[in-house]
């Protein structure tokens, strides 16, 4: 079998096509090599009677989330997933944004959501004025919205990238949801069912 090797982190993958998924996420390949430094300083200090790493990064504030890890090939191939799993253009916009979301998250500079319990009614947030506590449902409204917000940013390189993703009806259907879910958030409504469903899903996938 033949293995193949990154060559800034040194992660060994199954193949070059495992290669190619590897190396467009920049972030997991910058957190191998972090982690590959860790273990490197804590094996130069393997003198010291208490061994203690700490690594610190800035996290970024809400809603000021670094998106230069984001690769518009990526955000089309997730697209491509979701359509084939759903048949409802709002149902779609809707995956598609808290998709993103974990996108965001993929840098690690960009968790800036913590949730103690999913049915906490409070969600601590890091913002310009510090970390500060909101209510669950008005991080998830925001959250939406922002991420929404975001994933309108990337159209023209996504058109860039593919010129026929824009060129289908439904795929036009669909990110007009997503404008919708940018201006609106969760209030966003289409038909009663799918509103609950897909709320219910972003909820537990966004936090």
């Amino acid at each position: 079998m033949t293995i193949t090797i990154c060559e800034k982190c040194k992660k060994v993958c199954r193949d070059s096509y495992d290669l190619k998924r590897h190396l467009a996420r920049k972030i997991p390949c910058i957190n191998n090599i972090i982690k590959k430094e860790i273990q490197n300083k804590e094996h130069a200090c393997s003198t010291v009677i208490e061994n203690q790493t700490n690594f610190f990064i800035t996290i970024n504030v809400f809603g000021k989330e670094d998106l230069s890890h984001i690769d518009p090939e990526c955000i089309i191939e997730h697209w491509r997933q979701i359509n084939k799993k759903s048949q409802e253009e709002y149902v779609r916009a809707g995956q598609l944004v808290t998709t993103f979301h974990k996108l965001v998250n993929e840098n690690p500079t960009n968790q800036n959501i913590k949730l103690s319990n999913v049915r906490s009614q409070a969600t601590k947030v890091i913002t310009q004025e510090g970390t500060v506590s909101k209510r669950t449902p008005d991080v998830i409204n925001n959250t939406i919205k922002t991420r929404a917000g975001q994933l309108v940013t990337f159209k023209d390189s996504i058109a860039e990238k593919n010129e026929r993703v824009f060129k289908s009806t439904k795929n036009n259907l669909t990110w007009k949801h997503i404008e919708k879910f940018n201006d609106l958030g969760i209030e966003h409504r289409d038909t009663y069912n799918n509103t609950r469903n897909l709320a219910t899903n972003m909820k537990f996938e966004l936090l």
